[in-house]
């Protein structure tokens, strides 16, 4: 329960930090790219918090500790299969849980970088606005038909 604690505390003082004290402005293409390994990294931080206090693999020291549970929250991000075996049937439900919605979010990161980088800034705007859409009509033809 502490670790949950410090990763939904240790997530929501960096949502906070980051909306309070950046500037809002429209992203080119380097600001984007910075944008996408800065989540990348702090994903991953934030993520191994609690594997670092669990300590799923039984580490003898504080830095095996921590190198293991960045590579396998960073596995899990990146989807790459590669793991120590961290998943097991001890392991609690919710830790679980986090590794799967890391292995979510690696899957929906990569579709975003790559359209970002085939179809270019204008199109992406129109390519969001027509999902936006078609999501909208989904939902209509399941609520009303």
């Amino acid at each position: 329960m502490i670790a949950v604690s410090l990763d939904c505390i240790s997530f929501l003082m960096t949502g906070f930090l980051l909306n309070a004290l950046c500037e809002r402005r429209e992203l080119d293409y380097k600001s984007s790219c910075v944008l996408i390994l800065l989540a990348f990294i702090v994903m991953s931080l934030l993520g191994a918090i609690p594997y670092v206090y669990l300590d799923p693999v039984q580490s003898p020291t504080l830095n095996d500790r921590v190198t293991n549970s960045l590579f396998e929250v960073g596995s899990a991000l990146t989807t790459n299969g590669i793991s120590m075996g961290v998943m097991s049937l001890s392991l609690p439900t919710f830790y679980k849980f986090v590794l799967m919605v890391a292995m979510i979010i690696g899957k929906v990161e990569i579709l975003i970088v790559l359209v970002t980088i085939y179809l270019g800034k204008p199109i992406i705007g129109g390519a969001v606005k027509a999902a936006a859409s078609w999501l909208r009509g989904f939902v209509k033809g399941i609520i009303i038909g």
